[in-house]
């Protein structure tokens, strides 16, 4: 992974993969329809892990490209966050309670 795209496609799968798995958390794995017979205050607490997940994983890369940054002469940490990140902002905007 010593290069810009690589490391992107691994981040990249890295996100996808959370979001499958906050996908199973939020419907115990079973389908939408079903999800919505499950107690709301339950239901509430996993969508809430899910953002909380989220907010997490972006402090942790914000972080880490901190700490790069304050070392310069190594190889810094500057990704396409969109790329990243948006589909992980995506289905937590189209989940947030408010």
């Amino acid at each position: 992974y010593n290069t810009t795209e690589r490391m992107a496609n691994l981040f990249t799968k890295i996100t996808n993969q959370m979001i499958t798995n906050c996908k199973h958390c939020v419907t115990g794995g079973e389908t939408y329809e079903v999800m919505w017979d499950k107690d709301p205050e339950e239901l509430a607490q996993h969508l809430d892990s899910c953002l909380k997940l989220n907010e997490a994983y972006q402090q942790q890369y914000r972080v880490t490209k901190d700490k790069l940054f304050a070392t310069p002469k190594g190889k810094q940490f500057e990704f396409n966050k969109m790329e990243i990140f948006g589909k992980f902002d995506l289905f937590c905007r189209r989940h947030e309670v408010d």
